[in-house]
């Protein structure tokens, strides 16, 4: 994605993760399996996905009302014909350690049932100081070919980040210039509490593709997805609005997050030929939900000396 043209996706709140991307200077919707999600993802694990399609502007409006710059759809990987394993163990920096799965294939000889599992599970440290690395992975998927005409796929995933930290931001002065005493604030600091920090996000998804052909005309399709997301959040952080000299002032958050997403897309769709044209003409309908439950409070902590930090000092 950072390679595709006039597509930006370095906008992100540091390691809390909610992923924000920009196509041709907007910023571009996201969708699953031709869904869109009504908030945007919380680092939605790439291994699952087989691929990203980027439609950039007029294009976008196939999928209905959207972004002036376009959209990224995520394709979930989903059962195959072919019987197929892979197993992967990877090693990186900060202490990172990775093991991953994914295996499916046909569950019944005349292939009518189909299964796919993949699985992903990582420890290691943050880039900063006292964060983590962490996540756990499983996504199982099913195919059911009812018939040569109708075929009911379900798709489902769950994902647990258990220590996450909020944007971690560094002043002006001693990052991009010296600071006031000459000297750079380091690149690892950790502007929190140690003692106060636990932000974890849990995001459950399930849902459904199905599809019917009435005869060589008219076809049907309906998409379904219900997704849960739980997030828990106790942090202290900079808040660098203020001038900062030597000390970053500092405020303490907790919050809690319990979004639900309901979406369902229907469409009927008709290819036919009329003289020496082929046409595709596509008629459809969508609903979508987005409740939530939401709590914030927030508090002052006492300042940071950022060239001589001193941790577990709340106010």
């Amino acid at each position: 994605m950072q390679y595709t043209a006039s597509v930006g996706t370095y906008y992100r709140e540091g390691q809390f993760t909610r992923d924000y991307g920009y196509i041709r200077g907007f910023q571009g919707l996201q969708f699953v399996d031709g869904l869109r999600l009504n908030v945007n993802n919380y680092g939605l694990e790439p291994y699952g996905f087989e691929r990203i399609d980027v439609l950039k502007g007029p294009a976008a409006t196939l999928y209905g009302q959207g972004s002036p710059g376009g959209l990224w759809d995520l394709t979930s990987k989903r059962p195959t014909d072919q019987a197929f394993g892979e197993a992967l163990v990877r090693f990186g920096v900060h202490n990172t350690a990775e093991g991953a799965f994914d295996v499916g294939g046909p569950v019944t000889q005349d292939h009518s049932l189909l299964y796919r599992v993949v699985g992903l599970g990582r420890i290691g440290d943050g880039q900063i100081d006292f964060t983590s690395n962490d996540r756990a992975y499983i996504a199982p998927s099913f195919t059911w070919r009812i018939n040569e005409d109708t075929t009911l796929t379900i798709l489902a995933a769950y994902q647990y980040d258990p220590h996450l930290t909020v944007l971690q931001p560094l002043p002006y002065a001693g990052s991009v210039v010296p600071g006031p005493n000459g000297q750079f604030v380091s690149r690892n600091l950790f502007m929190g509490e140690p003692s106060y920090h636990d932000t974890s996000i849990k995001q459950a998804r399930i849902g459904y593709e199905f599809k019917h052909r009435f005869n060589d005309i008219f076809s049907f399709q309906q998409n379904f997805y219900y997704q849960n997301i739980d997030i828990n959040l106790n942090e202290v952080q900079g808040n660098p609005t203020t001038p900062v000299t030597t000390t970053m002032p500092r405020i303490a958050a907790h919050q809690t997050f319990q979004i639900d997403m309901y979406q369902m897309d229907n469409r009927l769709k008709a290819d036919f030929a009329m003289g020496p044209l082929f046409h595709h003409v596509v008629f459809g309908g969508d609903y979508s939900a987005t409740p939530n439950v939401q709590g914030t409070g927030t508090g002052t902590a006492t300042a940071l000396n950022l060239y001589n930090p001193s941790m577990d000092s709340l106010s």
